[in-house]
Parts: structure tokens; C-alpha cells; sequence
């Protein structure tokens, strides 16, 4: 589910909609998806909507702060700073990379 931004209304009156389709571009990149809106179908660009959070994001979000309160379980008071912020970035990346 998308929220469609529009310039000229205020945000409480923007539309919602349901990603039907993404064209990406000859790069690969998707810049514009068809979405589909209670008027109908719309071409849009990918700037003017505003993901909204879905379940499974949701669920994928509540693993990922499980996973890091476990390490933090894990690493000792002698742990220092760094080592932390370094396994605290490779969960995160790895994290990432795997729910997307």
C-alpha cells in the first residue's frame, strides 16, 4: 500500500493506492510503477509516493531487533566500542540484504 503525494492538497487528503506494477528502466532502476487508486489505475513516480509499512515488513523488522538484542547478549562489558558498532553494522547489512 502506497500513500500518493500531491502537491496541491493537504496531506490528510492524499489517495491510496496498491502498487499493480513496476517498470524499471533500461538501468534497472524503477522510477515510475502503475498503482492502482479507488479512481483507477494511475501511472506514478516513485517520488511522489510514500511506502506504507506492510505486515511482513513489520515481522521482518521485529527479527531483525531480536537478532541484535541476542549479540548484545552476547559481547561482554570488556567488549569495546568499536567491535560493537562493527557487529551492530554487519547484522544490520546482513539483515538487509536478506529482506529486501
Amino acid at each position: 500500500m502506497v500513500v500518493l503525494k500531491d502537491n496541491t492538497l493537504p496531506p490528510l487528503t492524499w489517495r491510496l493506492g496498491r502498487i499493480l506494477e513496476v517498470m524499471p528502466n533500461k538501468d534497472g532502476v524503477v522510477r515510475v510503477v502503475w498503482v492502482l487508486t479507488k479512481g483507477g489505475p494511475l501511472i506514478r513516480p516513485v517520488v511522489k509516493l510514500v511506502l506504507l509499512p506492510t505486515d511482513q515488513l513489520y515481522a521482518h523488522w521485529v527479527q531483525l531487533i531480536g537478532c541484535l538484542m541476542r549479540i548484545d547478549l552476547l559481547l561482554t562489558p570488556k567488549t569495546d566500542f568499536t567491535s560493537y558498532l562493527v557487529i551492530m553494522l554487519f547484522t544490520l547489512l546482513f539483515h538487509s540484504c536478506l529482506f529486501v
